[in-house]
């Protein structure tokens, strides 16, 4: 097979709609592919011009110019309505055109290759369509969330505020008058009120996590570290807890407020579930593994009995006695949430009665 026999087959089977026209864009030949496309035989198009066929003053603008300064035009997507074809509505295609020149560089004809690209470009556009529902969704329950919290803060707090307060009135004015029963029964109340009211603020920082706006930058963990030393010091101090950290701890990217939070709430952990005869001891490190960052935060604390690893980051999971251990039961489903919205994964690793370790994998600053 000789060079124009190859041209001649690769014209006439390629998938490529081609047109070859002259200069003035009369059709001189189209192949097979172009002639399916359009819904018409090829000897159709023969001696026709392009533009009575599909009048069109954008595209003629082009044609034109590319005649005139004998540079291809390319154009990705361009939306096409076949004014023979108004049934086939909006099409889309890829589309390129080249100035075919004579000797004298002069342009004495265009070819017009095209591939249409309809089914793909409406399968954008509708999950364009879907993200954009979506998205007003997600303003739409944002703001049912604003208008949950601000009946959280005012419609629960009020009653819980009158509670609180004549209860305070009867332990103030009136204690002299009540039994040892009533006294207790009173104390009871004021505990249950102090319980609800760090609920109900758990419960709004819960959902203020949902409107967070992240900023993302590099972080030196162990410069994070030194300041939630200070942080803590005082209860430290009182719980004889050392914290260790095998320097350097490795860089990560983060929203520096959120990692605070997340590992303020895992070191406070660390303090509360605290074996009684045993000092807290907190150590925290680091590794990396391709692009990320493994922080390990391990302690020698109650630990965590295996039934109840996969409950942990629940909300208001309570796995252990109120009395004798303080919290809601949000805290860690507060880091697990906040972990993901940083990007990054979080889990435990415990054994019951030695201590747990939590892992947290963050991008690395690189």
């Amino acid at each position: 097979m000789n060079k124009e026999q190859t041209l001649e087959t690769i014209f006439n089977t390629t998938h490529m709609a081609l047109a070859y026209m002259d200069k003035d864009f009369n059709f001189i030949r189209v192949n097979k592919a172009y002639a399916e496309g359009a819904g018409h035989a090829d000897s159709y198009f023969i001696g026709k011009n392009h533009f009575k066929l599909y009048p069109h003053e954008e595209n003629e603008t082009i044609f034109k110019n590319v005649v005139e300064t004998g540079e291809i035009f390319t154009i990705a997507a361009k939306s096409f309505e076949f004014p023979d074809h108004p049934e086939w509505g909006v099409t889309y295609w890829d589309w390129s055109l080249y100035p075919i020149k004579s000797e004298d560089a002069k342009v004495e004809a265009v070819l017009l290759s095209l591939l249409d690209v309809t089914v793909s470009k409406k399968t954008e556009l509708e999950l364009l369509e879907i993200k954009k529902s979506l998205e007003e969704q997600v303003e739409i329950r944002t703001a049912d969330l604003g208008a949950f919290s601000y009946s959280v803060s005012h419609d629960l707090r009020a009653p819980l505020r009158a509670i609180t307060g004549f209860s305070k009135i009867l332990l103030d004015e009136h204690k002299e008058s009540l039994n040892s029963e009533g006294l207790n029964f009173l104390n009871i109340i004021n505990e249950a009120c102090v319980n609800m009211d760090k609920l109900i603020n758990d419960l709004l920082e819960h959902a203020k996590l949902m409107n967070k706006v992240v900023r993302m930058k590099p972080i030196d963990v162990t410069a994070l570290i030194d300041s939630l030393r200070q942080i803590f010091r005082e209860r430290m101090s009182e719980q004889q807890c050392e914290l260790f950290t095998h320097t350097p701890l490795h860089q990560v990217l983060a929203d520096a407020t959120l990692l605070q939070q997340i590992l303020m709430n895992i070191i406070e952990n660390a303090m509360i579930f605290r074996k009684n005869d045993v000092d807290p001891k907190i150590e925290i490190s680091s590794e990396t593994k391709e692009n990320w960052v493994i922080l390990k935060i391990t302690d020698n604390g109650i630990g965590i009995e295996p039934e109840n690893l996969a409950l942990i980051f629940n909300p208001f999971q309570r796995l252990y006695n109120g009395k004798k251990y303080e919290g809601t039961g949000i805290g860690l489903a507060n880091v697990k949430k906040m972990v993901e919205l940083i990007k990054g994964e979080v889990w435990v690793e415990s054994e019951y009665g030695v201590g747990s370790s939590f892992f947290i994998k963050l991008q690395s600053e690189n």
